[in-house]
């Protein structure tokens, strides 16, 4: 199950007022994953940005 698939479960689950325990789960999961990709984007452009500045600074 892909975000896409994961959100139009969930979306026709609220309107029908019903969402399994495993659909929470699996929801939950993907929303997880997602969010543990942009921390490491955001991890890998922290570093990339560190290391300009201090190469910057030290040909300066």
């Amino acid at each position: 199950m892909g975000y896409a698939d994961a959100h139009r479960t969930y979306e026709r689950s609220k309107i029908a007022g019903v969402l399994s325990v495993n659909q929470v789960l699996q929801i939950a999961k993907i929303r997880l994953e997602l969010y543990e990709k942009a921390l490491l984007t955001s991890r890998m452009i922290l570093q990339q940005f560190a290391q300009f500045t201090w190469s910057f600074r030290a040909s300066s």
